[in-house]
């Protein structure tokens, strides 16, 4: 066989092998009895890749698994976004939810910075008209989760006071960059 069919044989083989999976999941499937899994048949489609050299079916499964974790690092940054836009839309305005956003994601690749420090970074620029003390004061309950921000109210964000504008933006801040920190751990 030559080298440039096993390749072929492989796709085509694995092609079947995905088409023919309803019938393994059905023979797992926990709630249906007295039934058994033929574990031959999985052993036979483990010798696909005997053909393949060793060297080369190393480099393309690390080809393979660097390229999966690469889109995989993709959707998720999309899916957080998109998860908190959803979510906060109607709490507040566009911008800024796509500032904090950014603002969290240039934070979490600086150097490392105390918790506090963080969040009022993350919202200076937002709740500029504050005082360093003031935005202290504020975020310490979120930070220090002495408490959560609760009241989400759902009002126009024209109708909120100043004081709730900030608590809000400080809130979802702080879950933002919780989010992104975690998404970070895990990659």
């Amino acid at each position: 066989m030559s080298n440039s069919s096993v390749p072929q044989k492989l796709s085509e083989e694995l092609l079947e092998m995905i088409l023919q999976t309803e019938d393994l999941i059905d023979s797992l499937y926990p709630t249906t009895p007295n039934t058994e899994f033929d574990w031959t048949d999985l052993d036979e489609t483990a010798s696909l890749f005997d053909d393949l050299p060793e060297d080369e079916l190393s480099n393309q499964a690390e080809q393979f698994f660097g390229d999966l974790h690469q889109r995989w690092q993709t959707i998720d940054a999309q899916n957080v976004e998109a998860f908190f836009i959803k979510k906060y839309t109607s709490l507040l305005p566009s911008e800024w939810l796509e500032t904090l956003l950014e603002r969290a994601k240039c934070l979490l690749l600086s150097e490392p910075m105390e918790s506090l420090e963080r969040l009022i970074i993350c919202v200076k620029p937002l709740l500029a008209s504050w005082s360093d003390e003031d935005l202290q004061v504020f975020a310490r309950p979120f930070v220090w989760s002495m408490r959560g921000f609760q009241d989400l109210k759902e009002i126009t964000w024209e109708e909120r006071s100043q004081i709730d504008k900030g608590r809000l933006t400080m809130a979802i801040a702080q879950e933002i960059l919780i989010q992104l920190e975690n998404q970070a751990v895990r990659e």
